[in-house]
């Protein structure tokens, strides 16, 4: 009887051993995803970022005057990503609302230019008690074009409802990051309407970006620039 009472204790505690290594690795990597979420992307790659604010350029071109200027002339145009980020920091009021006003600091706000999609990233420092850490949250501005027989350049935007704005419809809503860690679904919610606040504080770009999409314009997003072409000869 003793012999079979410890193959049993023995057996069990065999089994146990596995289980134990599971539920540590699963914490583990939880940790340590909970932790890269709070690790600053490296934003020097970026075109026109600037780590002080002293660096603001003062001269650029008006970027809502250029999408008009191309969609009424049905003319191409380049945007370059270091444009952007210097337009973005010549003409944007960094002001942090909401409940983290107060401790949470909005240092800028930059977009990376890649392939498909533009990432907009919010950089932010926190401040409480005594605490200083940058962090960065990022969502995916992207649409696709299709040419449609007969009628040219088709645009489709993110299924998130017809009723929704043009600056909800440009976010993508399962493509973005917490610091270095790419979000899982469902959980940028949470930032989206921070996101659609920044499309918002600009009504001209959008309003004008809006009018060169309805127009068939053709709209590429290359590595480092914003291609405009006219429509395709019918």
């Amino acid at each position: 009887m003793g012999k079979k009472g410890e193959e049993k204790t023995s057996k069990k505690g065999g089994c146990l051993k596995p289980l134990f290594f599971l539920v540590f690795l699963l914490i583990g990597s939880l940790g340590t995803g909970i932790y890269f979420t709070f690790v600053p992307q490296d934003l020097s790659d970026i075109d026109g970022y600037r780590d002080e604010p002293a660096a603001i350029p003062t001269a650029g071109r008006d970027l809502a005057a250029v999408l008009r200027a191309s969609r009424s002339r049905l003319t191409p145009a380049t945007i370059t990503e270091e444009e952007i980020n210097n337009y973005l920091s010549r003409t944007l009021r960094l002001d942090q609302g909401g409940l983290t006003k107060g401790y949470v600091t909005l240092r800028g706000v930059w977009v990376r230019l890649e392939a498909g999609h533009a990432e907009v990233i919010l950089e932010r420092e926190l401040n409480v008690e005594g605490f200083n850490r940058r962090h960065t949250v990022a969502m995916h501005m992207a649409f696709t074009q299709t040419i449609e027989p007969g009628t040219g350049i088709a645009t489709g935007f993110n299924p998130v409802g017809h009723s929704a704005s043009f600056a909800d419809r440009m976010m993508e809503p399962n493509a973005g990051r917490f610091g270095t860690v790419p979000v899982v679904e469902g959980y940028l919610v949470l930032v989206r309407d921070s996101f659609v606040a920044l499309l918002d504080a600009y009504p001209e770009i959008q309003k004008s970006f809006q009018e060169l999409l309805g127009a068939g314009m053709r709209v590429t997003i290359e590595d480092g620039r914003l291609l405009i072409a006219p429509p395709p000869a019918s």
